[in-house]
């Protein structure tokens, strides 16, 4: 069952020549279309028959739409206007969405853009957004045991980092599956390659360090020393002339 949700907050932003009216405009088309899918929502079973059913994501959520980022034309590179809404829920979890105004999109068609992205995460249960996905990736790559996300299905960006992560990391093993033909909803599965617990020095470094030229080794017993890629360096000489 999806997590309830707590609160959304609606961000608009305009820069240029673009006027703070339309900023208003996609504000309460967002808005609007928000508060219908949260109303709308499929009810959850009431805990007793003299309780009524409600919305499985919560009937308690506030919405706050913030005053308008609004750039002048001294300070902007160019002109455009957009908007960014957050939900955050029950637990603390947060998810976003975003559109903006471009050539043929309205100020309301932005609006309507980025709360139906937002709604489809939400009623579907995901536990993170198409935003957070790939970004994860790397963590599972690197963590001991097996890691999961559930998700809506899996971008480009997320299978392109699943891609890189186990070339890097030939240790690491992920599997992608569709946990239900009736909800569209994505299991991510990940076998780390245990570097990051066992490594004494900030993961940052190790990667600045290791190379993919180098040559790699089977993954450390548990709790025994990361034997981490060869640093190998590409090192690129200036050739003076003759």
């Amino acid at each position: 069952m999806p997590q309830q949700v707590s609160k959304i907050t609606i961000q608009t932003f305009c820069a240029g020549d673009v006027g703070p009216d339309k900023c208003k405009r996609m504000a309460e088309s967002a808005s609007q279309l928000m508060r219908k899918g949260l109303q709308e929502a499929p009810k959850s079973e009431p805990s007793s028959s003299s309780s009524p059913s409600s919305s499985h994501l919560g009937s308690s959520w506030r919405m706050e739409c913030l005053e308008p980022v609004l750039e002048s034309r001294g300070s902007a590179m160019g002109s455009g206007s957009g908007l960014l809404i957050t939900a955050e829920t029950s637990t603390g979890c947060l998810f976003g969405a975003s559109a903006r105004i471009g050539r043929g999109v309205s100020p309301e068609e932005a609006g309507r853009s980025a709360a139906e992205e937002l709604l489809e995460v939400l009623l579907t249960g995901a536990c993170v957004d198409g935003w957070m996905q790939d970004q994860l990736i790397v963590f599972m790559a690197l963590a001991s045991g097996e890691s999961s996300i559930v998700c809506s299905e899996p971008s480009l960006h997320t299978r392109t980092a699943i891609e890189i992560a186990q070339a890097l990391l030939p240790q690491c093993k992920f599997d992608i599956s569709l946990l239900g033909k009736d909800q569209p909803l994505w299991l991510i599965t990940c076998k780390g390659a245990g570097v990051a617990p066992a490594c004494s020095r900030p993961v940052s470094s190790v990667l600045r360090q290791s190379s993919v030229r180098g040559p790699r080794s089977s993954v450390p017993e548990e709790g025994g020393p990361t034997n981490l890629p060869r640093t190998d360096c590409c090192v690129f000489r200036r050739h003076e002339a003759d």
